[in-house]
């Protein structure tokens, strides 16, 4: 039997509040840290007309969420202002450090015409934001994630890569497909590095060769960046969202990467660890999507948080070990 997250018997843990209109259209996406004694939340918030915001919530449980009462943050530049989405969160020394979709786009032109790209924003006690910018490539990315500590002197980003060039607008076409994603690993010495087109530009010519080789099952063969990466003994355990874009279904996945390489995958999980089974899963804003982009260690289990038909969010949770035992040698 495969192996599977056990779901929050009280699943959704935060709904969107009609009565706010900057979180009235759903709240989803949702990547949690342990600050002290403290669950600290960042959510995609998004109102009526599709614009999303990150707002805030704290908790005592990492279960029972309380939300601040206004954003945390919004769009206030060009390179954002059609939206900032799906915050990861991860502590760097004395600051936390937010990595967020910034999204530049019109409903004049198509989606694909839009510019996605990864921004940054740091913290320290979750009461101000401070925006670094841009921080990825100018090539359509997103949900990137940074790695907690250095390797090999450097710091390590992961991120999604999408493709639209063998699509030609198909969202728009009424076969509603949707672009190819990869996952990506680049190397930095400093944030003013990411800022840097010509990195960038170094980076594209060697793309293929920077993209994580996740072993890939007949049914979900895309792959998107998830949650913040866990350090474990036996490495880097990556939780990611593995896609079927035939039948438009989003899944939970996972995937232990070495801890020296983290581009070198050493055992994975052959099914989807959860899937879209629940009517809240099943039904919403986008229908039958899973995605997970929060964990923390809490004891010995491991808590997934986790976007649920881009509406609400929602908790899954696992013994640590079982998981680690559950994956499968490459």
């Amino acid at each position: 039997m495969a192996f599977s997250l056990t779901r929050y018997e009280k699943n959704p843990i935060l709904t969107p509040d009609p009565t706010k209109k900057w979180e009235s259209g759903g709240v989803f996406n949702c990547s949690v840290v342990k600050d002290g004694d403290v669950f600290r939340m960042l959510y995609r918030a998004v109102d009526s007309k599709g614009k999303s915001r990150i707002g805030l919530a704290n908790s005592t449980d990492g279960v029972h969420f309380k939300k601040r009462t206004k954003p945390f943050f919004e769009p206030e530049y060009e390179w954002e202002k059609t939206g900032c989405e799906d915050p990861r969160i991860v502590k760097l020394q004395n600051k936390f450090y937010i990595t967020y979709s910034a999204v530049d786009g019109s409903s004049a032109v198509p989606i694909s015409k839009w510019r996605v790209r990864i921004a940054l924003a740091t913290t320290r006690e979750f009461k101000q934001v401070t925006k670094l910018g841009v921080i990825g490539p100018s090539h359509w990315s997103k949900a990137a994630v940074i790695i907690p500590e250095k390797i090999n002197g450097k710091q390590i980003l992961l991120f999604t890569w999408v493709d639209w060039s063998n699509r030609k607008d198909a969202l728009f076409n009424g076969s509603h497909r949707y672009p190819t994603s990869t996952i990506h690993k680049t190397e930095f010495s400093s944030i003013k590095e990411l800022q840097k087109s010509a990195y960038w530009k170094r980076f594209e010519k060697s793309r293929e060769h920077s993209r994580l080789s996740l072993p890939r099952n007949t049914e979900f063969k895309e792959t998107e960046i998830g949650a913040p990466i866990v350090k474990t003994p036996h490495g880097w355990l990556l939780i990611y969202s593995g896609i079927n874009e035939v039948k438009k279904i989003w899944t939970i996945q996972a995937a232990l990467l070495d801890l020296k390489n983290p581009q070198k995958v050493l055992a994975y999980s052959p099914e989807p660890i959860l899937k879209p089974e629940k009517n809240y899963e099943k039904r919403g804003v986008v229908p039958n999507v899973d995605f997970p982009s929060g964990t923390v260690i809490v004891g010995d289990e491991l808590y997934v948080y986790y976007g649920s038909a881009d509406k609400v969010c929602c908790l899954a949770t696992c013994k640590l070990k079982d998981l680690l035992a559950s994956l499968k040698k490459v």
